[in-house]
């Protein structure tokens, strides 16, 4: 379509035709970026009930290398990674400024699970638990 060859009115149904579509984008955006904020927002309450709930400081929990902490840790870095759009890097700074990598090994350590339960069934049991609690309160 060469623009030059467009009448008036084929050019201004044209430029509301644009318009609509990058309304509909920033729309779907605006959504995606809201339902992010909201999960993030979730995610961070969970932390903080948790360890309140087992009289640890978020510090604690953040950093420790217990075997059931660090579980949970990873299934709720994985959830972030399978239910949001959130980079790499702010899942990152949501579990202590930890680097891009350390959020890919938990990713994948669950992906590990979730193919071969039989390999951690306790890190898929809390997975799951984690999944559906989330599940359940995003719907």
């Amino acid at each position: 379509m060469n623009i030059k060859e467009l009448s008036n009115e084929e050019l201004t149904n044209l430029i509301i035709q644009i318009k609509v579509e990058l309304h509909a984008r920033k729309s779907f955006e605006d959504i995606t970026r809201t339902s992010n904020e909201i999960k993030k927002s979730l995610m961070l309450k969970y932390i903080d009930e948790y360890c309140e709930s087992k009289n640890i400081l978020k510090a604690d929990f953040l950093k420790t290398r217990n075997r059931d902490i660090k579980n949970l840790r990873f299934s709720l870095i994985a959830w972030m990674c399978f239910n949001t759009q959130c980079s790499l890097s702010i899942i990152g700074k949501m579990f202590g400024n930890k680097h891009h990598s350390t959020i890919i090994h938990a990713r994948d350590a669950i992906l590990e699970v979730l193919s071969n339960p039989r390999y951690n069934q306790q890190l898929d049991d809390v997975f799951g638990a984690v999944s559906d609690y989330f599940d359940e309160i995003t719907e």
